[in-house]
């Protein structure tokens, strides 16, 4: 083979290329975005529309059908599910994998423009095609003040928001729990049954009055000038001094039926922390930017906030980051990635007996999994644990070309050959074996690649990963260890042999030991076919046997432990914000008793309120919480949430004095046939009844919290 003459003749290329494929791989490395796990961008597509003050049953039959009547015709659409709750209309569009989302998004707007004949109260609908990168915030970040809160959420949005949304890598900043400021109209219904007028003759006044109207230009003299009519409402008297009609009696203005006052809009939302009324923001990184660099920014402009509006009596506190569990994770699977590298080397130090073969299987490993990082960073993969854990996987299988490759020279060296003369005939010799092998392994792993579906987005790092670091180790195997074999191998290797092998006598005694039973137990197989084909179901039904009795749970992913207890608490639809915030405060003062939990938060909303307690450090996994270990209840299922996972006893024990209450709110499949005019494929509507009791369920969740504003739990 021309390769391996040339490496071997021309050693100083070769350590060139080395040390330049492990610069640029450096390099490379340092480049990645570093994020939890790979962004999944699914093909859908969400339009959410606010129609404030309707019922879910109106927003679904005034909102969601007409939008779902014309959705229905976008081009690649696969399937159609909405949602209809007070006050929101969500219609989520799923399409086939592959689908260019910029190009269904433009039809979806298309669609949409075509909507016309929606009540005059409906907002304006939003569009969202988001990823797992802007769906789930890389940290929360709580205000807590003495002052009013409202006056608080002022400044938040027009001053701390924006700062926090120009931090490099930032995509947007949600922010919670405050109100914005409006002006209310209380109309007098005395007054307007005396006079005859309605409230829609109120509105209809108000609206038409609060424009600026364009009049043309006006010539005089040399000049010319622009005409407009202001009628925009810059104070309060203007709004009273609105005139809603001409009667008998003369005109009748709006202070003759109504106050109006400033206030605030419909307290919708609520936000605490540690049991106190707060403010709270979500922090999302724009996809691709480094979670790293991102969070090391956010940090620095909180630092500099916190300090800014401390003597204000603002605190901006950070009560979720989600770089600590990156941390934890990426270091540990590095740990296994070097651990399984001094693996490698201590076993490879027992079978060839020769210090000198460490050097070599030390540069053969790192060379082919460094430069790795090269080919993943030209192919816009990120550093998460999954391509790590393809690594760690890949580590084991990259040493294989390069042990064959050096076992095979130790041998032509055992044949009384020199060091370049055993180098090229052994590299020779194995070079289609291991090429063979290779290509092999690479087949198993490259099909992953072409997969457009979920799993194939989640796991593209992986086989990518494991594919090139197996690929780069038969090049590495093929130039980089004949060179070192032909350099660095000692001439005299059967001397340093026997030294080895005088001190490693126990070993050897070992080794002969396990080969002498493993050949009697040969010899007393071949005595008789029943013998054979009773060790063949043995060994084939105890292997079936175990992989049963300890095969983990199906899961989407492991489960990692993020030092995070997120709950969701299902309440009776009807009650408004202030009762919901009452229950939250029952089972707050009820969890602040658990000595274990070192803060927590609660975010009430229109639908399922939601709950985080963060453990302090001593009780951060199962073992270290009472009852858990082996005594640990196990996790238990419920039957209509398969996300939740209970555990009694572990965070919310006292929760079971409270009452609770099952209710199934009645949930409506499409079911017109295919050739109906509003046929949509597989529509789902959902929108709760009326329903009283207490608490109809507490669901607790161990990991990543979700949006605060999305529905559902």
């Amino acid at each position: 083979m021309g390769i391996v003459d040339f490496c071997v003749r021309n050693p100083v290329s070769v350590t060139v290329g080395i040390i330049l494929a492990v610069l640029f791989g450096t390099i490379a490395l340092l480049r990645l975005p570093v994020q939890m796990i790979p962004t999944v961008d699914r093909p859908e597509i969400t339009v959410e529309t606010e129609y404030s003050g309707a019922g879910p049953l109106e927003v679904e039959r005034e909102v969601t059908d007409r939008l779902e009547d014309r959705l229905n015709a976008v081009e690649g659409l696969k399937q159609v599910s909405s949602s209809s709750i007070e006050g929101r209309s969500r219609v989520v569009l799923k399409f086939d994998w592959g689908t260019n989302k910029d190009i269904a998004r433009l039809g979806v707007s298309e669609k949409l423009d075509t909507v016309r004949d929606l009540p005059p109260d409906v907002g304006e609908s939003r569009i969202r095609a988001v990823n797992t990168d802007e769906e789930s915030p890389i940290s929360w970040i709580m205000v807590d003040t003495e002052r009013d809160l409202n006056e608080v959420w002022e400044e938040l949005k027009d001053v701390i928001v924006p700062q926090m949304e120009r931090v490099p890598g930032v995509g947007a900043v949600w922010r919670f729990g405050g109100r914005d400021r409006h002006v209310h109209v209380t109309l007098d219904p005395r007054a307007m049954a005396a006079r005859g007028i309605t409230v829609a003759e109120v509105r209809q006044a108000i609206t038409r009055e609060n424009r600026n109207v364009k009049g043309g230009d006006l010539s005089e003299g040399k000049r010319r000038h622009v005409v407009r009519t202001l009628g925009q409402f810059e104070e309060l008297r203007h709004i009273a001094d609105v005139v809603v009609r001409h009667d008998v009696q003369g005109p009748v203005y709006v202070r003759a039926v109504a106050a109006v006052s400033f206030g605030h809009e419909d307290r919708d939302f609520a936000v605490r922390i540690d049991g106190k009324p707060a403010l709270g923001m979500g922090v999302l990184r724009r996809s691709g930017a480094n979670t790293m660099e991102v969070m090391e920014g956010v940090r620095q402009t909180l630092t500099r906030l916190d300090e800014r509006y401390r003597d204000k009596g603002i605190r901006l506190k950070m009560a979720y980051d989600e770089t600590d569990y990156i941390h934890d994770s990426i270091d540990l699977v590095t740990r296994n990635v070097y651990f399984a590298v001094t693996l490698a080397v201590l076993v490879l130090l027992l079978f060839l007996r020769s210090p000198a073969s460490i050097i070599v299987v030390a540069v053969a490993i790192p060379v082919s999994i460094v430069t790795t990082f090269v080919v993943l960073n030209i192919a816009g993969s990120s550093l998460n644990v999954v391509m790590l854990a393809g690594l760690a996987f890949a580590t084991g299988m990259v040493v294989d070309n390069a042990v064959v490759v050096l076992e095979n020279v130790f041998r032509h060296r055992d044949m009384g050959k020199g060091r370049a003369r055993a180098a090229l005939d052994g590299a020779r010799e194995v070079g289609g074996a291991i090429l063979a092998s290779t290509l092999t392994t690479v087949a198993v792993f490259v099909p992953v690649l072409f997969v457009r579906q979920e799993a194939g987005q989640l796991f593209r790092d992986i086989a990518l990963a494991v594919s090139v670091a197996v690929a780069l180790s038969l090049v590495v195997a093929l130039t980089v260890v004949p060179m070192l074999s032909a350099h660095i191998l000692p001439e005299q290797a059967k001397e340093r042999f026997r030294r080895l092998r005088a001190a490693m006598s126990v070993l050897d005694r070992a080794g002969a030991g396990f080969s002498g039973m493993v050949l009697g137990l040969l010899a007393w197989l071949q005595r008789g076919a029943v013998r054979r084909v009773a060790v063949v179901l043995f060994i084939v039904g105890g292997s079936v046997a175990l992989a049963w009795w300890f095969a983990p749970p199906l899961d989407y992913l492991p489960r990692g432990n993020r030092n995070f207890i997120f709950g969701v608490v299902k309440m009776p639809p009807g009650f408004n914000t202030d009762q919901k915030e009452a229950i939250i405060k029952e089972i707050e003062s009820r969890v602040r008793a658990i000595p274990e939990i070192d803060r927590m938060f609660a975010v009430i909303r229109l639908d399922t309120p939601i709950m985080g307690a963060i453990v302090k450090e001593p009780y951060t996994d199962l073992n270290g919480m009472p009852g858990g270990g082996d005594h640990a209840p196990r996790r238990r299922r419920h039957s209509r949430d398969p996300g939740g996972v209970h555990h009694p006893g572990l965070a919310l024990p006292q929760a079971r004095g409270l009452h609770r209450r099952q209710q199934r709110g009645p949930r409506r499949q499409g079911g017109r046939p295919a050739g109906h005019p509003k046929h949509r494929p597989w529509p789902r509507r959902t929108h709760p009844r009326r329903g009283g009791g207490q608490l109809r369920q507490l669901v607790l969740r161990m990991g990543q919290p979700r949006d605060p504003r999305a529905a559902g739990p």
